[in-house]
């Protein structure tokens, strides 16, 4: 357990996020949990428990000392609640863990009794086939999949849909017919050379731990930066919804749907994102004001992703809110981080009030112009455009 906390502090040993928010960032950065990390690389250990729990434990206990120690506002409750993740450990590297995962899964599901009981036959089905066959499937496909998303009113019915897609995902040569694993970020995880698929076959064939390089993605590890001093969920990436509602009709993703959805949404949100981290106008926010303006940012990547969807479909879509803006600032000739920085600075400023507690007409107008060109230092005919948009 002292071993535990020691490699902890060090950076190497790695146990498990504390939320769902920082589990999304450790899997962009290509970290994974209860594993040791060096030189860049990622190895999972949770193969050896039972003997693995004491370090882990260990590594929960330092992440206990750490912010008891770091956080200047550290509170009781914060203590006890971190005190309960210790059991975490005990949970995730036991047969405990299936049951935990099931009741994780079913607490986000419409149903999750329904939710419960269609992993637990798609699990039970699954066991028939050969642990050989699923190593052989992993390894031959080019790409990791997605066996887990189920249309919510799939005509087979979501218990046989999950249940079929397991254990496709566990045939060599079936395992194809089903749709990429998209991340956050809209990437695929996909075999390129020789070398890949040959690290894949040790891996699941010979190694009992999988690996990982981390990544040196500067936008993951400016978001990872923001989240870890404000604990702004806004800055987080957003995964795809499972359905649209649009002018009252309740639309359903196919499995295709699902994939392109992410894929336009995450590389959107990626792209939009790295252009504004590198303006001098994102420097100059406070992380309050960026998780702000990143959260504008990932709206309007999901506002284009639903277009397309809409236009693949044939159904008729007016521009969003976003998309008209970014629209209006390109005919004005203005950028978006101008725009973001603007907002976010003025976006509180009142006008004057008269004898009555009233605002005078037009003094909110008059403030906030005077006030991006004598702070901010943009010219007024500017100042009077971005105004226009606000």
């Amino acid at each position: 357990m002292l071993l535990g906390v020691f490699l902890s502090a060090a950076g190497i040993l790695k146990s498990t996020a504390d939320d769902e928010d920082e589990k999304t960032l450790e899997r962009l950065a290509g970290g994974q949990e209860y594993s040791l990390e060096i030189g860049g690389v990622s190895l999972t250990i949770d193969w050896i428990a039972p003997m693995s729990m004491p370090l882990f434990v260990g590594a929960e206990i330092q992440k206990i000392i750490e912010a008891a120690t770091t956080g200047s506002d550290y509170s009781v409750g914060q203590f006890l609640d971190a005190l309960g993740s210790i059991s975490e450990p005990m949970f995730n590297l036991s047969m405990l863990q299936g049951l935990s995962d099931a009741i994780k899964a079913g607490a986000y599901d419409k149903n999750p009794l329904l939710n419960i009981a269609s992993g637990t036959i798609a699990n039970y089905v699954t066991q028939g086939i050969p642990t050989l066959s699923g190593q052989i499937a992993r390894t031959t496909d080019m790409a990791r999949r997605n066996s887990y998303y189920s249309e919510q009113e799939s005509k087979m019915g979501k218990m046989l849909d999950k249940t079929l897609q397991k254990t496709m995902a566990k045939v060599p040569g079936v395992s194809y017919l089903l749709q990429p694993y998209v991340d956050q970020w809209g990437e695929t995880e996909v075999k390129e050379n020789a070398g890949d698929f040959f690290m894949s076959a040790l891996e699941n064939l010979f190694f009992p731990f999988y690996t990982s390089v981390k990544k040196d993605d500067p936008v993951t590890n400016e978001i990872a930066k923001i989240y870890a001093r404000s604990s702004e969920g806004g800055v987080i990436p957003r995964s795809t919804p499972t359905s649209l509602s649009i002018d009252s009709v309740k639309y359903i993703f196919t499995n295709e749907e699902y994939t392109n959805y992410q894929k336009t949404l995450g590389a959107t949100s990626h792209d939009v994102v790295e252009d504004f981290i590198k303006t001098s106008e994102y420097a100059d926010m406070t992380d309050s004001e960026r998780a702000d303006a990143i959260s504008w940012l990932y709206t309007y990547a999901n506002e284009k992703a639903k277009a397309e969807f809409c236009a693949g479909r044939g159904i008729s879509f007016e521009d969003t809110p976003k998309m008209k803006k970014m629209n209006l600032l390109k005919e004005n000739g203005l950028s978006i981080e101008q725009y973001l920085y603007v907002y976010n600075k003025v976006k509180d400023i009142e006008g004057r009030k008269n004898a009555r507690g009233e605002t005078i007409s037009g003094s909110v107008k008059h403030n906030k112009i005077n006030y991006m060109v004598n702070e901010l230092g943009i010219s007024r005919p500017v100042a009077n455009k971005i105004y226009q948009l606000l």
